[in-house]
This record gives C-alpha cells, structure tokens and sequence, in this order.
C-alpha cells in the first residue's frame, strides 16, 4: 500500500500536542501497510487513543465522514475471500483447494484482507486466529458470520443486509467471469430464499455469463437493480424458458448483468468500499486516453463526440490531424482534456500513433477509429475485461460489421467471444499504458495494429478478446481493408440496414 501523507493544507505556526501524537501514530500505522492500518487512520479525526483502539479492536463499520488527516494512490488490495470450500487458489485462478490447504494458501498469498461472508463447517474461533497470525490481515466478517465466533475474534463487522454496502456478497473475478465459457445462452431460474448462499450463487452465475431470472421484488432484484430480469415468482421457470428460446435477446441480457457485477460487485470493489467508509482518500478511476487519428475533416466532430460520449469517468483525447486542418476553438470535448495534434500527411500512421502516445498521460491507452460507431459502455466494456482477464490487450475479435455499399449489418458467428485471441483490430484495442509505450507501432502506412498485436505475442503477452456488442464496424468505399465485402458477409448472417441497437446493450 502506497505511503499516507498527512494533509497539511491550513496548517498554522502553532505545535500543538495532540497533532504532534496524531502524527507519531500516522507514521507507526503506515508503515504497517494494511486496510487495518487504513481503518486506524479514519479514526485520527476522533484523536490518537480512537486510531490506537480501531487498529487492535472489532469495530462496528460506520461512515466517519469526509476523509481527514491522510491523502493516497488507491491500494491494490490482495484479498483472500473465504467463503465457502474449496477455497480458490489466488495465485491460478479456477484451481480450486483442499480443506487442509488453506493454511498454507494464505501463507503463500500474504493477503491485505481476509474476508469471512459465508459460515462454513471449518469457519471457528481457531480458524480466524490464524488467520490472523498466518496473515497479519484485518479479518472482516459479515454481521451474519461475526454472530457465531466469540466476541472480538474479527477485526471489522459489517452489514451482510445492504445490498449495495461493504458486506454485500461479492465475487472473486479471477475466478467467476465469463472467460472461455460456452456461449450459447444459459438462462437461469433463482427461487431468492433470502440467504446470502442464494445471492451469491446468483452474483456468480451472471459473472459467468448466466442469465439470472429472479423474482420481482427479491434481494436478487435489488442487487442487480436496473440489469435484473425479474418474473413473478410462480412464473420463474417458465420465463427463463422463454428467454432461453431467443438466443440474441438472452446473450444481450448475459452482456448487461456480468459486466454490472464485474464493475460493481467483486471483492476489490468491497474492498475499496471498507476503506472508503475509513474515511481514506482513494486514488480516482484511471485515466483512459484515447489516440484518435483522422484523415477525414468532415468526420472529426462526429468522431469525437462518440469518444467523449464515453461513461468512463477520466478521459482524454489525443487528436491527430493527419495532413488536414480543423478549428481547433470549435471543437467540443464535453469536458474531457483534449490534445489536438497537427501531424503531416507524409508521415506513416505508426509514427502519427506514436505522436499521440508520447503525449498521452492516461493509465490506459485505447485507439478508436474515426468513422465505426461505439456505444458509451465501449471503453468501460474493455476496462472490466482487462481487469478479469488479466491480459496485456484487450478489444473485439467479433465484430458487427455494417456494410455501407449494400446497407446491410453482418453479425459474426459464435467464437470469437470471451477468449484469447492471435488478433484484435485496432479500432477495439484498449491496454496499460506501459504495454503500448513497450511495443509501440511500427512507422507503415498500413497493417500497424497488427503488427502490434504480433509484437505483443513475440514479446510473452497475451491479447484477450470479449464480447461484441457497443461498436460496429463500418466499411464503404474509402475503408482500408483488404478483405472485400462479399467475404465479410459470408462469415455471418446478414440483416438488412443499420443495426444500431447493438450500440446500447
């Protein structure tokens, strides 16, 4: 966990003793580097004995107000969830472990956390000590769960009722995520008895690319909120059916709930929410910065507004002029930073990228293109699976393609979808920064993306492709591709004009 420093903003001449106390402790609990170090902290605003009591005793979890006394980078938390058994094994995702070897997984993993939101046969007082003495860990435990351990045996309760707080169920997306999963719907009827296994088993379920039907009303309903498909009770089994029936209705309802609970639902997420009601100060969202070269003025606006109609919550654009001019003071960037660059046209467009990329100061680097359309939910789409997949590149091997000479939008085949990929078009792509700036584009005119994603592979790295909905491809006569139209439309199944439902999923 990064250091914590102490806000000095409207400090004064005077020492007083209690600020030089409250400052001995800041120092002693950093260098722990721990969440429960980052309870402590919140509790500075309440004096040194408050901070000195929260780090070695249970607390309640309560909201102590604006963050005071401390300001830092968001942590990347290690969190070992021990919910249920086999206990997955951090370290290889999906590889599920014995009873007997979770001592020694949390040896192995040193987790920041140790989060208990499920009773289970082996879960005891004993248990949780060591934990605690393997780890050197705050133990977390649900309401539900601290009611059957001896009083002070966790270090932090908290609410397992709130459907949105800090005790919510919560899944491992290393482990529950829609990678390599079969992709012909699964529709999925849940009779919500109200236990927190139920909800679970749910949140799981959807991660994973089920479709989760759930009665109107349940707890289910209100933790998917506006992305549950809900059903009168008596009726559960019979609408899940019926979804199940309309492959492209089901696949869209998959698409919506996984990337609700991958965004909103793991466990990073509850942890950042324990330590946002400390009262710590959490890093941002990361930047996304988006390189988008056009030789096109008319298209510039339009361009544009569909890069800075992004729901992502810090964007920039690094637009790159290439051998054409714009009124730079009439563009509209909706808020977001924009960078306009004018490069000559002589330049290959390896070296116009590589202009764009030097200026960027985002996290992340995403190339969208000029003239395909995207739906605000693209970059997002992207972040979630770069987050649960673990790859060095992102993007959509599958792409709706509409093609403008014959008006028709060609959907792919199935295949293409929630995998690893030996190639992604540039128009999708979206990593760390640090990937790009390593490999970079080569200075041609034409293949660059490929050639990067090629470089990717030489170099050990893995490009992952997710699913297809939020952007189609356009091609017309002034397109770059050397495939021609008839291939494209042979590859899937064609529907006459332009589907822009695809965009909103």
């Amino acid at each position: 966990m990064p250091d914590l420093e102490p806000d000095r903003t409207g400090t004064s001449d005077a020492v007083d003793s209690d600020e030089v106390a409250a400052s001995y402790v800041l120092r002693r609990l950093t260098a722990r580097r721990t969440v429960r170090a980052a309870l402590a902290l919140g509790a500075l605003r309440r004096g040194p004995a408050a901070a000195r009591a929260t780090f070695r005793a249970p607390i309640a979890l309560e909201h102590p107000g604006p963050p005071v006394g401390a300001h830092q980078r968001e942590p990347h938390l290690r969190v070992a969830h021990l919910s249920d058994l086999p206990i997955t094994d951090a370290t290889a995702p999906g590889v599920r472990l014995t009873a007997e070897a979770w001592r020694t997984q949390l040896e192995i993993q040193r987790p920041d956390l140790v989060l208990l939101d499920a009773t289970t046969s082996w879960l005891d007082a004993t248990a949780v000590a060591a934990c605690r003495q393997l780890t050197d860990a705050p133990v977390v435990a649900t309401s539900e769960v601290a009611g059957a351990l001896p009083r002070g045996s966790v270090d932090l309760v908290v609410d397992a009722d709130d459907p949105d707080g800090a005790g919510a169920p919560a899944v491992d997306h290393r482990a529950d995520n829609p990678m390599g999963v079969d992709r012909r719907p699964q529709v999925r009827a849940v009779h919500d008895d109200g236990t927190r296994e139920v909800a679970l088993s749910a949140l799981r379920a959807a991660a994973r690319g089920t479709v989760v039907v759930c009665a109107e009303g349940s707890a289910i309903e209100r933790t998917l909120g506006p992305v549950a498909v809900t059903a009168p009770p008596d009726l559960l089994d019979r609408a899940a059916a019926d979804l199940a029936a309309d492959p492209d209705a089901a696949e869209r309802a998959s698409v919506r709930q996984r990337r609700h609970v991958l965004a909103h639902h793991t466990i990073d997420d509850r942890a950042r929410q324990l330590l946002a009601a400390a009262g710590i100060r959490l890093r941002p969202p990361p930047r996304t910065s988006v390189l988008l070269a056009t030789r096109r003025a008319d298209q510039v606006a339009a361009a544009l507004a569909a890069v800075t109609a992004q729901s992502v919550h810090d964007l920039e654009v690094q637009l790159l002029l290439h051998g054409i001019d714009v009124d730079a003071t009439a563009l509209d960037a909706g808020g977001h930073r924009l960078e306009v660059h004018r490069v000559p046209a002589q330049l290959p467009l390896g070296a116009v990228l590589a202009i764009g990329l030097d200026a960027a100061t985002g996290d992340l680097i995403a190339k969208m293109d000029d003239d395909d359309l995207y739906g605000p939910g693209h970059l997002a789409d992207l972040a979630v699976a770069l987050r649960y997949s673990g790859a060095d590149l992102v993007g959509r091997w599958a792409n709706i393609t509409h093609l403008g000479d014959d008006d028709v939008t060609v959907t792919p085949p199935a295949g293409r979808e929630e995998v690893w990929a030996h190639h992604l078009p540039g128009a999708t792509m979206l990593g760390h920064a640090a990937t790009f700036r390593r490999l970079r584009w080569r200075h041609v005119p034409h293949g660059v993306d490929r050639e990067l994603v090629r470089a990717l592979h030489a170099d050990g790295g893995r490009a992952y492709a997710t699913h297809r909905f939020g952007f189609i491809r356009r091609r017309h006569g002034d397109h770059t591709f050397a495939k021609g139209d008839r291939a494209f439309a042979r590859e899937g199944t064609t529907t006459p004009g332009l589907d822009r439902s695809v965009l909103d999923v």
